[in-house]
């Protein structure tokens, strides 16, 4: 006689939903995405499901009630999860890029999100099998499809990208009308503050008038009975005093230097002329804005060049809030922007596309003349037309559902490469599946 022994099925508790009455600030899809994240985390630290579920809402809420816009909703979660990763002794796996004077080691935003094994792993928040369709292209056929997005030559002017002179070999015009010009060419306005100063002729201040600015923008948002613009830096209104200090007013010098520039050549012909994404990054000296670091990365995210730069002038800030370079960084660079251009102009022929995002701004620090550009801030536009432009890190966080350029130690130029690359796959891929339907 066969005897059947009774089993209690478990009670597995439902996991909890972000609640529709905490507000809608941010979208719910968006804070269910991050809850779901927490949740995994507060599961490895509590006693029980139920006490983890509602740490977890707890935490997620915290993280919403303190921000006041999308990037701070983002920026709060990622530190919430680092707090409770490190809480239940899971260690993250540094991402190290390639530095022509040490390596730079970074937190890699997939290891934040999903743990030290994250870059193995596929997981619910950035990797769907549906989202590696572009990577399968390779080569000339790449090529072909981001034909299509390549930049006209009156795209290349409207969105102020350097163009040659056919009268002064060596330079560069822009047909991008400047916002401020002075007739007096002393005179310069503060990138920071926007107050004017006066630089003389050998780069040497009038006066040296301390800088206080507000390192974030000014944003838009709607509250009851309308809008209000804070800044993203310190909550602010416009009126408010800056919270940054600077030692000396500075200013973007690149759109009045146009000489020192190079154009890609003509090479022999061939099916797939190459694609490559760049980035720089950039410090202020007493020249102006001037190039500090350049990435470049290939269709594979591979990076294939990079290097940090020495400036001409002295520097006044290496900006690392957002380049995350130091001055001992610098320590021992003789690499002058002059090495950086021998070195791309044999990498890049004029039928090389090269991606990145507002891309004319990279080519000017570069001085670099090229043609065959796809700018990801004109194939993603802003819905209110030029002279807006999207964030880089919006796109990515709305198309791929990845955070990045959340790192306190600055930007990372590969990352933010690496981006540019990845959107057009993500573009491309939604190209073929449109046309198979």
């Amino acid at each position: 006689m066969f005897t059947c022994q009774y089993f209690p099925l478990q009670t597995t508790l439902k996991r909890p939903t972000v609640p529709a009455e905490f507000g809608s600030k941010i979208p719910t899809s968006t804070r269910q995405l991050y809850l779901n994240k927490i949740v995994d985390e507060c599961l490895l630290i509590c006693q029980s499901e139920q006490a983890a579920y509602d740490r977890a809402l707890k935490e997620e809420k915290d993280c919403y009630d303190r921000c006041t816009a999308r990037q701070g909703y983002l920026t709060a979660t990622v530190s919430t999860i680092r707090r409770l990763r490190s809480e239940h002794g899971l260690t993250t796996t540094p991402s190290k890029a390639v530095s022509s004077s040490q390596q730079r080691p970074k937190m890699s935003h997939a290891a934040v999100l999903g743990g030290s094994k994250a870059a193995h792993t596929s997981f619910s928040i950035h990797r769907h099998p549906s989202q590696s369709t572009g990577h399968s292209l390779q080569g000339a056929e790449v090529y072909r499809h981001l034909l299509q997005y390549v930049l006209t030559e009156e795209q290349m002017k409207e969105n102020g990208f350097p163009r040659p002179s056919m009268d002064k070999p060596g330079s560069a015009l822009l047909f991008k009308e400047q916002t401020k010009k002075f007739s007096d060419p002393t005179m310069k306005s503060c990138a920071r503050c926007g107050k004017q100063f006066t630089v003389l002729n050998n780069n040497r201040y009038l006066k040296r008038d301390e800088c206080v600015y507000h390192h974030g923008k000014l944003w838009k948002r709607r509250v009851a009975g309308g809008f209000e613009s804070r800044y993203t830096c310190c909550q602010g209104d416009a009126q408010a005093d800056g919270c940054c200090t600077g030692e000396l007013h500075v200013w973007d010098s690149r759109k009045e230097d146009l000489d020192g520039y190079v154009t890609t050549l003509q090479k022999s012909p061939t099916e797939d002329p190459g694609v490559f994404a760049l980035d720089c990054e950039m410090c202020y000296t007493y020249g102006g804005m001037e190039l500090t670091r350049v990435s470049v990365v290939n269709w594979s995210n591979k990076l294939v060049y990079e290097t940090l730069v020495k400036p001409e002038n002295k520097v006044i800030d290496y900006n690392t809030r957002f380049s995350g370079i130091k001055e001992e960084d610098m320590d021992g660079i003789e690499t002058t922007i002059r090495d950086v251009q021998a070195v791309l102009l044999s990498m890049f022929s004029a039928d090389t596309i090269l991606l990145g995002h507002s891309l004319e701004s990279d080519l000017l620090s570069l001085k670099i003349i090229h043609s065959k550009v796809v700018d990801t801030s004109v194939v993603f536009p802003h819905k209110m037309g030029p002279p807006f432009k999207r964030a880089l890190r919006t796109l990515m966080n709305e198309f791929l559902q990845k955070i990045i350029q959340n790192d306190v130690g600055g930007h990372d130029s590969k990352e933010d490469a690496v981006a540019c690359v990845d959107l057009m796959k993500w573009r491309i891929k939604e190209d073929i599946r449109s046309s198979k339907l």
